[in-house]
């Protein structure tokens, strides 16, 4: 709800509920410390359609969004590590997971030098697929008119998680051996790497 129309239905002025906001608010912020953080995530989202961005860090241990930041990159993560944590706490932080932004690396390596970085597995996968369609592609620009036909309706295909395809979506993944073997060798290797994620030792 607005905070105009809020304050129509309480029968206050507009700026009067503003500034009672504001400093309930700022009463909460005030208890709100970081405190015990061991691992955290780096993420950005985007509002105002799209138009906007806010940096997110969020304690992965406790489920929990522990900062937002307006804006996003380099900028927006430092402020965060300079305004919200101590040298202490920074020394602390044992894992740090984020996407593949140089940003966002950097700043975990300068300001966690205990902290062990993982990359985002929905960003890795994402690169994958990306690699894959790269080079379906590549052969789609080289293939004949006949051979075009072969691969239509491949980029979903070659996309799909195992779990979700079909018995005849697999055969017609592993027909493309004989007719595609450069096609098929980039989605072997992507096929592979979904046994990685459940690896236990190191």
């Amino acid at each position: 709800m607005p905070q105009k129309a809020a304050a129509q239905l309480l029968r206050l002025p507009a700026s009067t509920l503003s500034d009672l906001l504001h400093r309930t608010i700022g009463r909460l912020r005030e208890g709100h410390r970081i405190r015990g953080l061991k691992t955290i995530g780096v993420d950005e989202i985007s509002y105002h359609k799209g138009h906007k961005y806010a940096t997110l860090v969020y304690d992965l241990e406790r489920s929990c969004v522990v900062w937002i930041g307006q804006g996003k990159g380099r900028a927006a993560i430092d402020r965060f590590f300079n305004e919200a944590l101590s040298d202490y706490q920074k020394a602390r932080i044992q894992a740090a997971c984020c996407d593949m932004s140089q940003a966002y690396i950097g700043a975990i390596q300068t300001h966690c030098p205990n902290a062990t970085l993982v990359l985002d597995r929905f960003h890795i996968v994402k690169a994958l697929n990306e690699a894959v369609d790269e080079v379906r592609k590549e052969q789609w620009r080289e293939a004949s008119k006949d051979e075009r036909r072969a691969y239509k309706g491949l980029r979903w295909l070659l996309y799909r998680h195992s779990s979700t395809r079909s018995r005849r979506d697999t055969r017609n993944l592993k027909a493309l051996d004989k007719h595609n073997r450069r096609i098929y060798r980039a989605w072997r290797l992507k096929e592979e790497l979904e046994h990685f994620w459940t690896y236990q030792a190191p």
